[in-house]
């Protein structure tokens, strides 16, 4: 049975028969779609069941010729050194005499002998078989490199100016302080226009304080939060910017004490006032020591009219 092939052209071949027959012909087979398609060389075959039939043929059996008896070799045995010596008395046969040939041994009749196998013909070799060309082997294949993750870092202009008119403040300094670890990582001065560039500013969260400023106005004591994401924006106080302006305000004038004229020369304001307290103290004590000196005289007066 044929069951179970896939599709393509099979060749079936006996390899052996039993005694007295010969092998059957090589039979070819096609399996298309699952189905037997054709066959040759078969005696008959069952496509339904895949099952194909092959039939050996009885051999003719031909008897064997007789053998021939050998000649027997006109040399005789070498005697052995144990064997007696042939006394001279006795008769030497003359050459003359007919040696005597054994009789033919029968052979016996009727025995089979198997006839030459027949050597099966060349198998057909299956057609369309595709022969394998030569794989071609790969070359030395280039092993990529890695390629380096480029780093996002952003870039920062700081412009600090007045508050009036918006003047810039040259050499006013400023720190950028990493907001996680707290370290500075950098103080930069503002140059005569007032700005600062700040390049190559990493991903992360940093804040921005003003330190100093020119005489005339006062620092920015304001903290501003600056941050840089991951694809290299940048917020400042949550707005995205990447410029951050600093104003410094007018510093308020220093109050001048203003001198006053005294009998004995320049007096302070501070001086003055100390004056004053010290005059009211003693109108307080000269007042107290006044009314009780009334309060003397008219208990005194009091007592002389009793008497009286």
């Amino acid at each position: 049975t044929l069951k179970g092939l896939v599709d393509g052209t099979y060749v079936i071949t006996e390899t052996s028969a039993p005694t007295g027959y010969e092998l059957a012909s090589a039979i070819t087979v096609v399996i298309n779609d699952g189905k037997i398609d054709s066959v040759a060389g078969a005696s008959s075959y069952d496509a339904d069941n895949f099952v194909v039939t092959m039939v050996d043929t009885a051999t003719t059996i031909t008897p064997s010729p007789t053998p021939e008896e050998p000649t027997p070799t006109p040399d005789e045995p070498t005697p052995t050194p144990d064997e007696p010596t042939p006394t001279p008395d006795e008769p030497t046969p003359t050459p003359d005499e007919p040696t005597p040939t054994p009789t033919n041994t029968p052979v016996p009749t009727n025995t089979p002998v198997p006839t030459n196998t027949p050597v099966p013909t060349n198998t057909p070799v299956p057609t369309n078989t595709p022969v394998p060309t030569n794989t071609p082997v790969p070359t030395n294949t280039p092993i990529p490199t890695a390629t380096p993750t480029p780093t996002v870092t952003a870039d920062l202009i700081i412009k600090v100016v007045t508050d009036g008119n918006k003047s810039p403040i040259p050499d006013s300094n400023v720190k950028v302080i990493d907001k996680t670890t707290g370290n500075v990582i950098k103080t930069v001065t503002t140059d005569k226009d007032g700005l600062i560039v700040i390049n190559d500013i990493p991903v992360g969260e940093y804040t921005i304080v003003q330190t100093t400023t020119i005489e005339g106005y006062t620092v920015d004591e304001n903290m501003y939060e600056v941050k840089v994401d991951s694809n290299g924006n940048v917020f400042v106080q949550g707005v995205m910017v990447n410029t951050l302006e600093i104003i410094n305000e007018t510093a308020s004038p220093t109050a001048t004490p203003t001198p006053t004229q005294g009998g004995s020369g320049v007096t302070r304001t501070g001086e003055k006032t100390s004056h004053r307290a010290i005059i009211g103290i003693v109108f307080v004590v000269a007042s107290v020591l006044i009314f009780g000196a009334c309060l003397i005289i008219r208990r005194k007066k009091n007592n002389d009219i009793e008497h009286v």
